[in-house]
């Protein structure tokens, strides 16, 4: 009875010892699969503590120690591998500041890491591995582009690609090779960039067909994104035809865009509204400012009618468009000494005015086009400094803005000027670029252009129905003006020729 008895109590014991160890022998496999690689999802869940066995444009395989499994690449926002995760590592620095949209800086980071030896001389690798060369080349070539720098940014935008042929970069990679070529004035060559691109893409199409019909849709997306670039390099050659010779084949920017649209499907509206801001765009080079108003009209009305999230994505590039528009009709009434009554320069001024401030009120968040809207709220406000006593503080105060938070934009040097011109001097912004960037535990770099996916679109928040409409110019000259919110954000050059110099030269 004593035997059995202890041996009760032996086997109680056992189970109870079993039981406490349990909970931490658990703890000890979660910490073992929390260290490896990470792969963050598209739809903003992540897998953790994998190893990444292949990493290209048609799948991600991993293994954890329990399995091996993949996921499609273009599900995929992107991939941070272990070895990179240090806090002194200069990749990581360099990612931290892509998130933060510090281009410069992140290029000093990675031109650290190269020069110290954090990428190995003979594999051009960083930390040896294997992912190291295509990620740090194009990360590189992508903040050299952003920075303006295109001859380094083709140089290691090809070099990521040379790393891996079928790299989910490939598809961005391809495509600013050939806008590096475009910003050059070099069109031939980005015309045969583009060629290459369109061909290597339906490459691409042509090796996924038999995947899924998700393969097939991810590749027509590219195809289309390929020819928005060529509408883009269009754009940039007629500009540049324009200002040497007078007159730019605007016509074929409207044709590449109007086709871009009929490829696109229901799902790319992102894109469609890229596209029909070219076409706005050209129709503004070409001087036809009525067809602008009523083409830009027509999309918000579209959205109205409709209330369809998927054409949100052109409202603010809409509002642009007619602000531009009414921008280059004031200035041809100027140049004719038409400057009173509704058809007057002045009158023209402030409707171009008031569409510009409903871009900085209505979408605050989209950061494509605060910086443009800023300076040319000043603009016109200077323009209206003859009939309102407060428009040349008003000026002052968006100038202001757009050099302490746009200090990446192309406005921000023309803003100083204005400013200057002003006798207003040129704030600080040591705010907008810190001296040091330290890195969090888990940075979150810029997830579309991991994956191999275009841009982030020029998107922003719908206004609801019903919402009260910006003020109208009845109101110009009251000297008031709606409360704004902003954020960071940079957008295309502006320029401005003076009355009777000939051709308007608009934002």
């Amino acid at each position: 009875m004593d035997n059995r008895r202890i041996s009760t109590g032996i086997r109680w014991m056992v189970a109870a010892i079993t039981l406490a160890v349990t909970p931490a022998g658990w703890c000890v496999d979660v910490k073992e699969e929390s260290a490896g690689d990470i792969i963050r999802r598209q739809d903003g869940s992540e897998l953790e503590g994998v190893q990444i066995l292949q990493d290209n444009y048609i799948e991600v395989k991993y293994k954890t120690h329990r399995m091996t499994a993949s996921i499609r690449a273009f599900d995929v926002k992107e991939i941070e591998y272990a070895d990179a995760t240090t806090k002194e590592d200069y990749y990581l620095k360099a990612m931290y500041n892509i998130r933060k949209g510090r281009w410069a800086k992140a290029v000093e980071r990675l031109r650290e890491a190269l020069e110290k030896d954090q990428i190995d001389k003979k594999t051009r690798r960083v930390g040896k591995e294997p992912w190291g060369r295509e990620y740090a080349y194009f990360w590189l070539g992508y903040c050299e582009y952003e920075t303006g720098e295109y001859a380094k940014a083709r140089e290691h935008l090809t070099m990521a690609i040379e790393a891996n042929p079928k790299s989910r970069f490939l598809f961005e990679a391809m495509t600013r090779i050939a806008l590096c070529y475009a910003e050059e004035k070099n069109f031939a060559e980005a015309e045969k960039a583009l060629d290459a691109a369109r061909k290597r893409f339906q490459e691409y199409k042509d090796e996924v067909k038999n995947i899924s019909v998700d393969y097939s849709r991810f590749a027509d997306r590219q195809l289309a994104l390929c020819e928005l670039a060529r509408a883009r390099m269009c754009l940039r050659r007629a500009d540049a035809e324009l200002k040497e010779r007078g007159k730019g084949d605007y016509d074929r920017v409207r044709s590449v865009a109007q086709s871009v649209i009929s490829m696109c499907r229901m799902e790319n509206q992102d894109i469609q509204a890229e596209a029909k801001e070219l076409i706005r765009e050209a129709l503004i080079g070409m001087q036809r400012f009525d067809e602008v108003l009523m083409y830009c009209n027509r999309i918000v009305e579209d959205y109205k009618r409709s209330l369809s999230p998927d054409l949100q994505a052109g409202l603010p590039g809409a509002y642009i468009g007619m602000g531009d528009a009414l921008f280059g009709l004031a200035l041809q009434r100027e140049a004719e000494g038409i400057l009173e009554g509704e058809q007057g320069a002045r009158f023209k001024f402030a409707e171009a005015r008031d569409k510009y401030l409903r871009v900085i009120v209505e979408y605050f968040d989209n950061q494509e086009f605060l910086a443009k809207a800023n300076y040319m709220v000043g603009i016109c406000c200077k323009r209206l400094k003859d009939v309102e006593k407060d428009a040349m503080e008003r000026a002052v105060r968006h100038w202001k803005t757009v050099v302490e938070e746009f200090p990446d934009s192309a406005f921000r040097q023309k803003a100083e000027e204005e400013l200057a011109a002003a006798g207003a001097g040129t704030p600080k912004t040591d705010g907008a670029s810190p001296k040091t960037d330290a890195a969090p535990a888990g940075p979150d770099t810029m997830s579309s252009k991991s994956a191999g996916t275009e841009p982030a679109s020029k998107s922003g928040v719908a206004p609801k129905a019903g919402s009260t409409p910006a003020k109208t110019p009845a109101s110009a000259g009251t000297g008031k003006e709606p409360a704004t919110k902003r954020e960071g954000g940079k957008a295309a050059p502006v320029e401005e020729k003076k009355a009777g110099e000939g051709a308007v030269d608009l934002p």
